[in-house]
């Protein structure tokens, strides 16, 4: 029986959506799913008939016009509803002449729940759609149980795939569930076309895959046999080879190859599983300098193939997006793009600049160990690098960059990880977001911001700013403010009172009540830095990204 809208909104991401509009067509079958990023009426060239859309509208959020020629065109291309998401967060609700139209059509438009993410709606659909929960067995033969052999003798994935295309005589490519290629030892050519050909018709692949697992689609150069490596509940990834002459795929290949790749690829996302918590407790533990014993610092370093005595700069990329996105379940749909998307772009650039080079991803930043001496590019070329990476993806993510001064090995590493940490943090809220600073450039703020916590400090601050704090209390003027503005412009009275929106004269006025109620100008030295280093406490003690304490 065919899966309804009806039906998919029972279970997985779509349960306790709301339907807004269009409950009469909720009986449409639905044969695929997918996420509408195109936001014109450019998408009937590709729209596919009985497709469900999940979107939140968020290029076109504000303009009505546009979301109802949007809808129109999924309509009249046969799409069978519009799942909005993030309805009160990107678009802060839905026009009534959009839900009026949908009505009109009977065209179902979803509310999906605020606190649901984008994945947690489409993978349900996609397993109930393409996976098959009756996967027939793998033929019985000699070909068959020397390719598990094959995986039981055999370590590493791209060296099993390997032997498996030598066994069966043929090149085959093999890609995971993101797209990204595991191995194959046909040409670039082809191997090109392949990764093209799959990111731009990934879910109509698996459309086409979904009753019998394969699918033969055209290729540049010949017939390609695309299957699914998957298991009774779970999809793994494809496989791609081309078709033989005269040749039945079911049998030949995919009753042989898909059990015994499943077998493989779920014991590698086992493998890869295990190797993240114990990546994430060895990082822990390396950047706090928290290990049993030397010995036991050196075994575990090793296992992870890290050469921590080689290491002498650390950098952190800290992504901003995070703290401007308060949402738990876009958090982690962002987590999962950075991991499944950027990162493979970011250890193979750390690796490439060279060898003893080494990066993590974990929380909101990416870590990277440098050993700049051995490094093929200087550590602030590769830092542009990296920066690029996050500023060029499909998400346009917000990042900062923080580099350490040379440090000395492990030892030195949990110093490193500080500083960087703090060039990152700081530079972005000192020098603005999208930076890549060195820890040099912020180290007097660094310690502006350690001097805040001494009572000492903080009764010499109240002291200087005292009579204007007062007066301000007083009278209800801004007398600090002021000051503070015409020091960080330099003294400069018109751009000041553009910046506090007051007249040139009232900014003069004000200038005058400062130096009277001090006794003295702060505009000049040495009152000056005194003043400039008050300020900069005081704006310490209010900054709510700064932490007593690292938080490793």
């Amino acid at each position: 029986m065919a899966l309804t809208l009806r039906e998919a909104l029972k279970f997985g991401g779509l349960f306790g959506s709301t339907v807004i509009a269009g409950g009469e067509g909720l009986d449409r079958p639905v044969e695929n799913v997918s996420v509408l990023e195109i936001a014109d009426s450019s998408i009937s060239k590709w729209v596919e008939k009985n497709q469900l859309y999940v979107t939140s509208f968020y290029a076109i959020r504000d303009n009505i016009p546009q979301q109802k020629i949007v809808i129109e065109t999924l309509y009249n291309n046969g799409c069978c509803g519009l799942i909005l998401c993030n309805v009160g967060i990107c678009m802060q609700n839905i026009d009534a002449e959009v839900i009026a139209y949908c009505n009109s059509v009977d065209f179902p438009l979803i509310q999906a729940r605020a606190d649901v993410s984008y994945m947690e709606i489409l993978t349900p659909i996609i397993n109930e759609l393409f996976v098959s929960s009756e996967i027939l067995p793998p033929v019985r033969s000699d070909d068959a149980d020397s390719l598990l052999d094959i995986i039981i003798n055999e370590e590493k994935t791209e060296d099993v795939l390997s032997r498996f295309n030598k066994k069966l005589g043929r090149c085959i490519s093999y890609y995971d569930i993101f797209g990204q290629l595991l191995y194959s030892d046909a040409g670039r050519e082809e191997v090109d076309w392949e990764i093209s050909y799959i990111n731009d018709n990934f879910n109509q692949i698996l459309y086409l895959c979904s009753k019998r697992g394969f699918a033969l689609i055209e290729g540049e150069k010949g017939t390609k046999v695309f299957a699914l490596i998957r298991s009774q509940r779970n999809l793994f990834g494809l496989l791609v080879t081309d078709l033989m002459a005269s040749e039945n795929p079911e049998e030949t290949l995919v009753h042989k190859l898909v059990i015994p790749c499943a077998l493989l690829l779920g014991r590698r996302d086992r493998m890869a599983d295990y190797r993240e918590r114990v990546e994430a407790e060895f990082v822990t533990d390396l950047i706090t300098g928290n290990f049993a014993s030397e010995e036991s610092a050196q075994q575990r370093a090793a296992e992870l193939n890290f050469n921590r005595d080689s290491i002498d700069r650390m950098i952190i990329v800290n992504v901003n997006t995070f703290h401007r996105t308060p949402d738990k379940k876009q958090q982690a749909d962002m987590r999962l793009f950075i991991k499944n998307t950027l990162m493979p772009q970011v250890n193979h650039i750390v690796r490439s600049s060279g060898e003893k080079n080494w990066c993590v991803f974990r929380s909101d930043i990416v870590l990277v160990f440098i050993d700049s001496k051995e490094s093929n590019v200087s550590v602030d070329v590769l830092s542009e690098k990296l920066r690029k990476v996050f500023a060029d993806a499909s998400l346009k993510l917000s990042v900062s960059l923080g580099i350490s001064r040379p440090i000395a090995g492990a030892k030195g590493i949990p110093v490193g990880y500080a500083e960087a940490y703090k060039a990152a943090i700081l530079g972005r809220e000192t020098y603005g977001a999208e930076k890549i600073i060195l820890y040099d450039q912020v180290w007097f703020y660094s310690q502006i911001h350690e001097m805040s916590k001494a009572e000492e400090t903080k009764s010499a601050t109240d002291w200087m700013l005292g009579p204007l704090k007062e007066y301000d209390s007083a009278h209800g003027t801004e007398l600090v403010q002021t000051l503070k503005c015409l020091l960080y412009n330099s003294g400069n009275v018109q751009k000041t009172a553009a910046e506090l929106f007051i007249h040139k004269n009232t900014m003069l006025q004000r200038k005058n009540k400062i130096v009277d109620l001090l006794g003295y100008s702060p505009f000049e030295m040495p009152h000056l830095l005194n003043f400039l280093i008050a300020l900069g406490v005081m704006d310490a003690e209010h900054v709510k990204w700064y932490k007593d304490s690292m938080m490793y």
